[in-house]
C-alpha cells in the first residue's frame, strides 16, 4: 500500500474513532503511548501530568474500554490504565479547583468505565478506588471497592462514614460503566448533600433518581466552602493486615455539569460527517485502481 492510500485510511479510521466530546470539565481517555502512565499529560482540564502515588505502577494498554447500551455507544478514544500491587500504589494529577458557590445547589456528574480485583479486602481501610481530593489531601468523594465489600460503593469524606449501600450494587470485579451524580447544597450550613450511583445506565437520556443503583441522601458532607476538588488520585490503598493483591482498571473518566457531558454519543449529523470521510477515502482508492 502506498503512502497516499495509507494516509487516507488513517484519516478515515481517526474520524470513526475520535470521540465527539461534550463540554466536559475533566476528561481522560488515556490517548497515550502504551506503557508507563507516569509523566503522561493529556486529556482535558488537568494542570499537571500523571505522577506516581505510593509505589506507582499504572500502565496504559490498548485497546481502550468501551460501553454500549441498546443502539448507543459511548464515545471513546485511546487505551486504558491498570495498576496491580500488594502495597499502596497508583497515580494522581491535579486540576483547577472545582467548587460549589454559596447559597446554591450545584450538581456535578462523573462517569468512568472501571473494574477492581482482589476484593473483598481483609481490613476496612483497604481499597481500590478513584478518589477526588481537596487541597489538604482529604478524599471528598470516592468510588470503588472498600474493605469487606467487593461491590461498587460510593464514599464521601473519610474511611468510615458516608458509604452507599453495597447490597444494592453489583460486584466491582465485573467491568462496568459507572455514573455518579453529586448534589452539593450550600444554602444553609446544615443542608443535605446527595449522591447517586448508576451501574451500566442507558445512554441517550438522563437516568431518573428512582433508577439509581445506590445512593447516599439526606446527609451534610460538605459545609459551605468545603467542597473543592483539586486532585484525582487513582489506585490502591493497603492499610494493614494481610497485604493481598489488589487491582484497579479504568478508562474514559469524565466530570461535567450534566449527564450529556459525561455520556457523549455521536449525533446523527456527526455520524453523517464521519461516513462522508469514509466514502471520500474509498472513492479515491477506487479511482487510483482504475
Amino acid at each position: 500500500m502506498n503512502m497516499a492510500k495509507l494516509a487516507l485510511l488513517t484519516l478515515a479510521s481517526a474520524a470513526l474513532l475520535a470521540p465527539l466530546q461534550a463540554d466536559v470539565i475533566l476528561y481522560e481517555g488515556f490517548d497515550y503511548t502504551a506503557g508507563a502512565l507516569v509523566n503522561q499529560n493529556g486529556g482535558t482540564g488537568f494542570s499537571t501530568a500523571w505522577k506516581n502515588s505510593g509505589a506507582g505502577g499504572d500502565t496504559v494498554t490498548y485497546p481502550g474500554l468501551t460501553y454500549t447500551s441498546g443502539a448507543n455507544s459511548l464515545n471513546v478514544i485511546g487505551g486504558y490504565t491498570t495498576v496491580t500491587n500488594t502495597a499502596t500504589a497508583g497515580s494522581y494529577r491535579d486540576f483547577s479547583a472545582i467548587t460549589a458557590a454559596s447559597d446554591t445547589v450545584t450538581t456535578y456528574w462523573i462517569s468512568v468505565i472501571a473494574s477492581t480485583g482482589g476484593a473483598p479486602y481483609s481490613v476496612s481501610g483497604d481499597e481500590a478506588s478513584l478518589q477526588f481530593r481537596d487541597g489538604s489531601g482529604t478524599n471528598l468523594l470516592s468510588v470503588g471497592a472498600f474493605g469487606s465489600s467487593a461491590n461498587w460503593r460510593l464514599r464521601a469524606i473519610g474511611n468510615s462514614s458516608g458509604f452507599s449501600n453495597a447490597g444494592d450494587a453489583p460486584s466491582s470485579s465485573t467491568e462496568a460503566y459507572l455514573v455518579i451524580r453529586v448534589d452539593v447544597d450550600t444554602t444553609t450550613s446544615s443542608a443535605a448533600d446527595n449522591l447517586y450511583l448508576w451501574v451500566n445506565p442507558e445512554l441517550g437520556s438522563e437516568p431518573s433518581i428512582a433508577s439509581a443503583t445506590s445512593s447516599i441522601t439526606g446527609t451534610n458532607f460538605w459545609d459551605n466552602g468545603e467542597f473543592s476538588l483539586v486532585r484525582l488520585r487513582t489506585g490502591l490503598i493497603e492499610s494493614g493486615g494481610t497485604a493481598e493483591s489488589k487491582s484497579l482498571t479504568f478508562d474514559e473518566l469524565r466530570l461535567g455539569t450534566s449527564f450529556t457531558d459525561v455520556a457523549p454519543i455521536p449525533e446523527p449529523a456527526e455520524l453523517a460527517g464521519i461516513m462522508g470521510v469514509l466514502v471520500a477515502a474509498l472513492g479515491f482508492l477506487r479511482r487510483r485502481r482504475s
